[in-house]
Parts: C-alpha cells; structure tokens; sequence
C-alpha cells in the first residue's frame, strides 16, 4: 500500500503546510481536528456539544480544514426541518508535514515501515494461527467428551474385557493446561517466523 494512501503528507514549503500550522497553533483549531479523528464521523453540532464550543466558531475550523484537506464530508442527512447535515472524518489515518524534499523523505519512511516486525499483518497472522490451534483443540476436546461415556459404560458391562485407563493428577493437569500452551507455541513460532525473515530482508537491504 503507498502510504500517501494513508498519510496527509505536507511539504513544508506548501502553502496549505503553512495553513494546517496555523489551525494546529491555535487551541480551538486543534480540539476541532481532535475531534474528528476521534470516534466516528460527528456533525458540527455535535462537535460544538462535545467540545462546549460556539457553533459558529466550529464551523470557522471545519471550513479551514476542509480547505486544507485533512477532513472530508463523510456522509450527509436531511434533518426533520429538511436540512441537509453534514457529518465530518478525517481524509486519511494521519497528518505528516516533511520538509522540501518529498520523494527522498518518503522513501526513508517507506523504508522503515518495510523493515517493522511487529506489523498488522503481524498481529492478523498471529490471531489466524491462535484462532487454528484453539479451534483443533476444542475440536478434540469435544470429541474426547463424547467418547468417554461410551468408554465407562462398555467398561463396567464388560470390565473383564475393558479397563479404562487411570491418569494421575500430573496427566490431568497436562491435559487441562495444553490448549493455552498450544496458543502460546503458535503465537511464539509465528513470530520468531516473522523475525527472521525481517531480519534476512534487512540484511539483504544493507547490501543493496
């Protein structure tokens, strides 16, 4: 994903850089931007309610920032006066003012997103493998649930021909301990995984 897909950026010889530092400096500008990044996507009302501000004054900020382009009109309603309500949310997950030199800044930046261990992909890897290992064992467990009671019933019809098996405390402990270790074995593999491949691909950078 190109991260001026996720990232505002603003060069610092920008006029609009020069704006959004203006907003960000005054107090009001900033618990407005605040605000629309925060939670849903709120209405100027809502903004004025939430931040004690006068209405007039919100919609002074929102106007700026729109101008600016860290916000956009999320989603729009008609109120039961029939008027058109504007709901407000950030344009992208943040705001990134670099100097001049765009293209070399955000490579540098790419570069150590890249080069991160502990990425989301990271986090949705170890939640897919933590999901697997815990539905295989609860899987087993349930089937092993099942079987027992026909095990105890063909044992006492028939003890001559069947004994169940005895397992001490240490077993049953074991046992009742084994799905959160397993959890934690694919969780601790899954990552060392991801280690060394960040760390072969970081080596194979350094040589480049």
């Amino acid at each position: 994903m190109n991260l001026e897909e996720v990232l505002d950026v603003f060069r610092t010889d920008e006029d609009k850089a020069k704006l959004l530092a203006m907003q960000i400096a005054n107090d009001r500008g900033r618990e407005v931007l605040e605000c629309i990044f925060r939670g849903r996507p709120k209405s100027a009302s809502e903004i004025a309610r939430e931040l004690d501000v006068p209405l007039p004054t919100v919609m002074f900020h929102i106007e700026r920032f729109l101008e600016i382009g860290t916000i956009k009109v999320v989603k729009t309603r008609m109120s039961k006066k029939l008027r058109e309500i504007k709901y407000y949310g950030p344009a992208k997950r943040a705001i990134l003012i670099i100097p001049s030199q765009k293209e070399e800044t955000m490579s540098y930046i790419a570069n150590a997103v890249k080069s991160s261990v502990i990425t989301p992909l990271t986090a949705a890897l170890v939640i897919v493998v933590s999901a697997g290992v815990g539905y295989i064992v609860k899987r087993a467990t349930t089937v092993r649930e099942a079987v027992q009671p026909l095990i105890e019933e063909a044992a006492r019809e028939a003890p001559e021909m069947l004994e169940a098996p005895r397992m001490d405390s240490s077993t049953g402990f074991i046992s009742s301990m084994q799905p959160v270790f397993l959890v934690l074995l694919g969780c601790i593999i899954t990552l060392a995984i991801l280690g060394v491949y960040s760390f072969i691909k970081n080596k194979k950078g350094s040589f480049m």
